[in-house]
Formats: C-alpha cells, sequence, structure tokens
C-alpha cells in the first residue's frame, strides 16, 4: 500500500495541522480511552482516539478509520451516527514529526459517539505487555498499549496528570463537552 496523502498535516513551510477526534461513551457513561506511549517524552498519555484525515477524505471516513483500523479492538461503535462536539486549538512545538523547534497550530475536530458496551467491557479491553524496560523501549513513537473504559472523572485526572509539556495532550476539555 502506498504512503497515505495528507492535505492537513504539517510541514516546515505550512505550520498548521488538523485532526479528529471521536469520543465514546458507553451504555453506562463511561468513556473509551488510549493510553499510549509518547516516546519523545518518555511518558505515557490518557487520549481520546484521533488520525489525521488522507486528502480526499470525508471526516466521516477518518471517524469510521478510527473505528475500524486505528483500535486495536472492537470497542462496540455499531453506527456511523457521529455527532460534533466541537474542536480545540493547541499552539505547541512540533512533537518530533518536523525536528525542529517550529511551533504548530493543531487543530482538533472533535465528535462522539455511542457504544453498546456496558457493564462486564468496563476496565481495561485490549493491553500489550508494557511493564518492563526492554518493552517499553520496543514501543514505536505513538504505540497503543492500553484500551479500555473509564469514568470521565477518573479519566480527566489521568489527561491532566501528570502534566504534560504539550497542551495538545491534555484533552480533558473535550470529555466535558461529551456530556453537555
Amino acid at each position: 500500500m502506498d504512503k497515505p496523502t495528507y492535505l492537513t498535516q504539517a510541514s516546515l513551510q505550512n505550520p498548521y495541522h488538523m485532526s479528529v477526534g471521536l469520543g465514546v461513551i458507553a451504555r453506562d457513561a463511561q468513556v473509551l480511552y488510549l493510553k499510549q506511549y509518547v516516546h519523545f517524552l518518555h511518558s505515557f498519555a490518557y487520549l481520546l482516539p484521533t488520525t489525521t484525515p488522507y486528502a480526499n477524505e470525508t471526516l466521516s471516513d477518518s471517524l469510521q478509520r478510527i473505528v475500524n483500523e486505528k483500535l486495536p479492538v472492537d470497542v462496540g461503535v455499531s453506527s456511523a451516527e457521529f455527532a460534533y462536539i466541537g474542536s480545540s486549538v493547541y499552539r505547541d512545538e512540533w512533537f518530533g514529526e518536523l525536528n525542529s523547534p517550529t511551533e504548530v497550530e493543531k487543530t482538533e475536530l472533535y465528535f462522539k459517539a455511542g457504544s453498546d458496551f456496558a457493564g462486564r467491557e468496563k476496565g481495561v479491553m485490549w493491553s500489550k505487555p508494557h511493564s518492563t524496560d526492554e518493552e517499553i523501549e520496543a514501543l514505536g513513537w505513538r504505540d497503543i498499549v492500553e484500551v479500555g473504559f473509564m469514568e470521565v472523572t477518573e479519566l480527566m485526572e489521568k489527561m491532566r496528570s501528570p502534566k504534560h509539556p504539550l497542551s495538545y495532550l491534555d484533552q480533558s476539555a473535550v470529555l466535558e463537552k461529551l456530556f453537555e
């Protein structure tokens, strides 16, 4: 497969980036989270799933790609009914892709979807070994190491702590919009 072309990917010539994100709410009001390793920070972050749209891809297609390809496990999103809940704009030094101190404006458009999951699916649904130094060092740039559902207040705390130097890693404000 050819490498995808991105219309909204930041570059040194164009310091702007756009992604789409998805907040998934289970029937019991828990929220889907991804625990990812952020290699250049040598740290883990709790995040909502996001992706950068491919050129000529609709937002709906990008969201469906999150569900079908980016998540390593079925999370019970059974329909393509995504509701737009707002956006977040961050200005950060780019996170490693440009290998330079370029400040980039990143806009994330967020949508929500419901999940059929509740009760027995609480907690971790999928995980990748990441407890030893060797396992951590073998992780990729932003490898997903855990997928699950969590109470929104607990997830907000995890997103806010530890304080990461990149503002886009704290998506707690988006969690508030999920339940408006």
